[in-house]
């Protein structure tokens, strides 16, 4: 979906100029296989097309330390996957987990946990003028981008290893308390 995301970037540019558009990480993935050289090179070709060449920069591939610089920097994450997002999207959590307020595509079936203005914006998949807009509007409001965004990072939290492992030791405290039962027969 990052061809969506290009041209709708091109509609933020013209509300918002001095916007710009970093494509963090590479297209290296298990959907793409051997096309993802190609479709990396389409997206390079998109960007002049569009005429993006001065505001959109593509890292490729970077280390995790280099990612997470870049995302602390970032006002806003966007994923618009072509099938929609959901909850079990490990790139969805580190935006997350970076606080980043996040519009991306609604999942089909809907996921009942995932609602528009919850945990983040929601847009219909391969939609650049909705993306467009919804970009937009997030971009002109830091009251809602900061909400979206604690409220995303509270999540990721409530997932992290340290807070998986204190249910665990609740659980584990909870059955050894209960001590050793008999066989029911």
């Amino acid at each position: 979906g990052m061809e969506v995301l290009l041209k709708a970037y091109r509609g933020v540019l013209e509300k918002r100029p001095h916007a710009r558009l970093l494509l963090v990480g590479g297209v290296e993935s298990l959907a793409l296989g051997d096309e993802a050289g190609w479709y990396w090179n389409k997206l390079r070709a998109l960007v002049g097309e569009l005429r993006l060449d001065g505001s959109v920069g593509m890292t490729g591939y970077v280390p995790g330390e280099e990612a997470s610089r870049l995302l602390s920097g970032s006002d806003v994450g966007v994923l618009p996957f072509n099938e929609g997002v959901t909850l079990k999207s490990g790139t969805l959590l580190t935006l997350f987990a970076h606080g980043l307020p996040v519009v991306a595509t609604r999942p089909e079936p809907p996921e009942p946990n995932l609602t528009d203005g919850q945990l983040l914006r929601l847009v219909e998949r391969r939609d650049a003028a909705g993306l467009s807009a919804t970009l937009s509007d997030l971009l002109a409001d830091p009251f809602t981008r900061a909400r979206l965004g604690e409220a995303g990072c509270a999540y990721a939290g409530d997932l992290s290893w340290s807070a998986t492992a204190e249910r665990h030791v609740e659980i584990y405290g909870s059955v050894l308390a209960l001590g050793p039962t008999a066989p029911t027969g």
